[in-house]
């Protein structure tokens, strides 16, 4: 019994932590060299609009530092208080946020 509890309470983190450390040696091998080739948009338009910034930024969070794409959330008819959440969360997180019309502008000037 005391040695199931051991291997619980210690070997169970101890092999996560190791998982996590190789997701990030695998992400800085096989990161983007070079800025900007990869985009990833996603599209607020409700009121549920803070909880997919939110798992976008866990997103843009699991790739790690390494990874140097650029990411949009790309909003429509949010109301004031949703947007000003969505704003601070995205300047938070370093998330490029833009209105729908503004979209393609924006890509052009990259190409």
């Amino acid at each position: 019994m005391a040695e199931t509890f051991f291997i619980i309470i210690l070997i169970v983190p101890a092999v996560l932590g190791m998982a996590e450390i190789l997701h990030l040696f695998k992400v800085y091998l096989l990161g983007y060299t070079r800025k900007g080739k990869k985009h990833s948009i996603v599209f607020l338009d409700n009121e549920d609009a803070v909880i997919t910034l939110r798992a976008f930024c866990e997103e843009k969070n699991w790739y790690g530092k390494p990874v140097n794409n650029r990411f949009f959330a790309v909003y429509k008819g949010l109301s004031e208080e949703v947007f000003a959440e969505c704003r601070e969360l995205a300047e938070k997180n370093d998330i490029i946020l833009l209105n729908i019309d503004d979209l393609t502008d924006y890509i052009k000037e990259f190409y």
